[in-house]
């Protein structure tokens, strides 16, 4: 029997979130939606995903992505934002990321999610622990609607040691795929100060996309209350 101890050491978390609002012009979406100042954003010298034009937040990695008013990309594109991982955590320091999810969820007519990353972290190992879903997996010990599962592992050239371990379930290309990796040797291989970092830290995250995202808000507004306590 697993102990509360375990699922303590748990946490949950939105590591991924990007939406279209189709009603707004960007800066209400930025002020009202995201409840952030408009002159927090500075200019890009490009835009992206077939957007003229491309804002990001001085305080993180959030990203607003818009047409000119009065264009027909405008109407049909709307506003598009991207929050990626550290954005989340830059967000989060400022606002609830979830109670934002709830509000775009509920908003009439709703913002279209076009991906949501959903991340486990298990800093004890008890639970989500690599070396034990890695064994398992090699050994066909467990069942999956996936086709198939994909390793990859990055190694000190001079020690041969680890530098990063990475399991793929599903295809990345496809609208929902599971990763799940050793957190620590990402942490290390990235810092570039010695910061303390976790001994035992697997992270998992499943990966929703386009009509995958889209099918999680539909699931996300029938059960609103669950959201708020993700």
């Amino acid at each position: 029997m697993t102990d509360l101890a375990s699922f303590s050491a748990l946490s949950a978390s939105i590591d991924w979130l990007e939406f279209s609002v189709h009603d707004l012009p960007y800066t209400t979406v930025i002020e009202d939606v995201l409840h952030l100042g408009a002159g927090d954003f500075t200019l890009l010298a490009g835009g992206r995903f077939g957007y003229q034009k491309q804002i990001k937040w001085a305080d993180g990695n959030v990203f607003i992505l818009f047409n000119d008013q009065d264009t027909p990309q405008a109407q049909s594109m709307g506003v598009h934002v991207m929050i990626t991982g550290t954005g989340c955590r830059a967000y989060s320091q400022v606002h609830d990321l979830k109670a934002l999810l709830v509000e775009l969820t509920a908003r009439k007519p709703a913002a279209v999610f076009t991906r949501v990353d959903l991340a486990i972290d298990d800093m004890a190992d008890r639970l989500v622990n690599f070396d034990r879903i890695h064994d398992a997996a090699i050994a066909g010990h467990f069942t999956s609607r996936w086709s198939k599962w994909d390793e990859l592992n990055s190694r000190q050239c001079t020690t041969g040691e680890f530098r990063g371990r990475t399991m793929y379930f599903g295809s990345q290309s496809s609208a929902i795929f599971c990763r799940i990796y050793d957190k620590t040797l990402e942490r290390k291989a990235k810092s570039k100060e010695e910061k303390p970092v976790a001994d035992h830290w697997t992270r998992l995250e499943v990966v929703f996309k386009k009509e995958r995202a889209r099918k999680w808000r539909i699931v996300q507004l029938k059960n609103s209350g669950s959201v708020a306590k993700f």
